[in-house]
């Protein structure tokens, strides 16, 4: 006020005294009986006091006191001076709002007032007075878009907060967002000259968290408190722990950090693995012992029957059914006996493969040694170099077999302390299976007749009254006896080309087993199973496919055409579908590698028995194909 107009100072005293001099005269006059007219001099005198000592501090720029000073001169005796310098006073401490108000009634009330042209212009400043919003947020460094609703065309205002934002009075629509967080927006309204602080927390963009186990019914829990398995949640970004445990594994502990609108899927092969902690396999060794003893029970009762099991009848199957029955009894008190109470289950399925495998080459030492020997056996003037009968290479079998299986289960006992993976032993035991299987069909396939050709014309020779006219029968004129050739031929012949497939089955899995980068934990056992029932597949579908296109070859004997071609077409069926298992399985050793061979509790039984279940006539190539990969 003094800078812009400096005569009005002393005006605008001369007006203030004045009007508060001749303010008795402007009062309506009063009875005097009623003492009114006493109490309105002392009003006017309070009053004039209290705008004089306002004007002496609005010269010493007290504002605040001097506003004091003239709203009591008002309220006591309102004057048009006391009213503007009301406002004057206001004006300057910012109270933009209450000043106008005063300007524009002191304006209104005194339109010849000799200040109304400064009140007016003042209104008008005030006017031109932008509102301001003070907006702080959380997070930090957020885009902000103020559109106005009171004027629809008027250009948005755009900016990053926290920050102060000016616009002219009206209502507005204010929105706030940050990339990875949810949008907000508010409505507000700001008057002439006012600052409006406000604040907009913006929470984060949910992530998204699922989590599956392996075991499946492993106990999950997320921050401490016990999750739903499998896990699938929107959760807040952020810092989380994840702990599983169960019976049988190792627990595990992992931190992990979630980012807004982040995508964690820990399934399928992704899933939370624990690493199996080996239990005991001290049941699978019984239970194996126990099947163990009832084959070499039946076996011994077969070899004791011997030739007269050429002609079985009840009494011998019943025989046999009963010697297998004791030997299970047998198998399993004695296991019971002899296995400790705690064996690793690794180390268990360690010793039932060399067990069967040290009973199969010992039973096919046996019998392709009893076999090759006999042959050339002339004792038997009957028929010279003929095979001797079933229960001869039974017992063969059996004999052999013995000192096979304590090889077996001495060596596995030994070794057993260095037992590798799972998957490894799975392999080992799944090659040497599909190795001796192998080696039978390549036998068939390649009509190999492993004791000589001359075993293909061998025959039985039996005297028998037949009509002359039989193709197949001779007649002595001098007893006038007829003899009949009768060819023979049996699945036993393919005892040798067998035996030597079970060797390189085994040469073919240990190479497989121990050669690859031993950083890597080999072949998880699920793949070795899934490869082996693929490849099983192929085998079978190979053989179906053989025997419709070649007609007879159920009916043919082994070294016929028809079932050579049988057999070639099984191999490639089985090579097929070990190729198929190999490539739909690649991602299953990701899995072993990082967490290591594993085996469920409940799987525990069927892979102790793998070998002897999961039959694979193509296992050799599976096992070259599964070190490339």
């Amino acid at each position: 006020m003094n800078s812009r107009f400096p005569a009005a100072r002393l005006g605008l005293a001369v007006f203030c005294v004045l009007s508060l001099a001749l303010a008795p005269s402007r009062v309506p006059a009063a009875p005097a009986s009623n003492g009114n007219t006493g109490n309105s001099n002392d009003a006017t005198a309070s009053a004039r006091s209290h705008y004089e000592v306002g004007l002496k501090l609005f010269d010493a720029r007290e504002h605040a006191q001097a506003l004091l000073e003239f709203k009591a001169a008002n309220d006591l005796k309102t004057r048009p001076a006391a009213l503007f310098m009301m406002a004057q006073c206001e004006y300057l401490l910012g109270q933009l709002k209450e000043a106008r108000s005063h300007y524009e009634r002191y304006a209104s009330e005194n339109p010849d007032g000799e200040f109304v042209e400064l009140a007016k212009d003042r209104i008008q400043s005030i006017d031109n007075r932008a509102g301001t919003f003070v907006i702080n947020t959380v997070p930090d460094d957020v885009s902000v878009r103020i559109i106005s609703e009171t004027v629809p065309n008027q250009s948005p205002v755009i900016g990053q907060a926290p920050n102060n934002f000016s616009v002219p009075r009206g209502r507005y629509r204010i929105t706030v967002s940050k990339t990875q967080f949810v949008q907000q927006s508010r409505v507000v309204d700001v008057d002439i000259a006012e600052t409006k602080p406000l604040f907009f927390k913006l929470d984060p963009i949910p992530a998204r968290l699922e989590i599956e186990t392996d075991p499946p019914h492993a106990t999950l829990y997320v921050n401490g408190n016990r999750a739903r398995n499998p896990y699938r949640q929107d959760v807040v970004p952020g810092r989380y722990e994840l702990f599983a445990e169960a019976q049988n594994y190792d627990s595990r502990t992992q931190d992990l950090t979630l980012t807004p609108g982040q995508q964690l899927l820990m399934t399928g092969f992704n899933r939370f693995t624990l690493s199996y902690a080996q239990r005991s396999g001290r049941p699978e060794l019984i239970v194996t012992s126990a099947a163990m003893g009832g084959l070499f029970g039946a076996a011994a009762v077969a070899a004791a029957i011997g030739k007269s099991l050429e002609d079985a009848d009840v009494s011998a199957l019943l025989l046999t059914g009963g010697g297998g029955l004791t030997g299970i009894v047998i198998g399993a008190l004695a296991a019971n006996a002899l296995v400790p109470s705690y064996v690793p289950d690794n180390r268990a399925l360690l010793i039932i493969g060399a067990m069967w495998i040290g009973a199969a080459e010992g039973a096919g030492v046996g019998l392709a040694w009893e076999q090759a020997v006999e042959k050339r056996d002339a004792s038997n003037p009957d028929c010279p170099g003929c095979r001797p009968p079933l229960g001869e290479r039974l017992r063969a079998a059996f004999f052999g077999s013995l000192p096979g299986l304590a090889v077996g289960i001495t060596s596995g006992a030994l070794l057993s302390a260095r037992a590798p993976t799972y998957g490894r032993v799975a392999l080992i035991q799944s090659a040497a299976l599909g190795g001796l299987l192998a080696g039978g069909l390549l036998a068939v396939a390649m009509q190999w007749h492993p004791y000589g050709k001359e075993w293909e014309n061998a025959r039985r020779m039996f005297p028998i009254l037949m009509p002359p006219n039989d193709n197949n029968c001779v007649t002595n004129p001098a007893n006038k006896t007829v003899t009949c050739t009768v060819g023979e031929r049996s699945i036993l012949d393919l005892t040798l080309p067998a035996l030597i497939g079970l060797n390189v089955g085994v040469g073919a899995g240990l190479l497989a087993a121990y050669l690859p980068d031993q950083k890597r934990y080999g072949p998880t056992w699920t793949r070795v199973l899934l490869i082996d029932l693929a490849a099983a597949a192929g085998v079978v579908g190979g053989g179906i496919a053989g025997c419709v296109a070649f007609d007879d070859c159920l009916k043919a004997y082994p070294g016929d055409p028809a079932r050579a071609k049988s057999a070639i077409a099984a191999l490639a069926g089985g090579a097929l579908g070990a190729g198929a298992g190999v490539l739909l399985t690649r991602n299953l050793d990701v899995d072993g590698q990082r967490q290591g061979a594993r085996v469920a509790p409940g799987a525990s039984m069927s892979l102790m028995l793998l070998p002897t279940t999961s039959a694979s006539g193509a296992a050799v190539p599976t096992i070259a194909a599964i070190g490339m990969f």
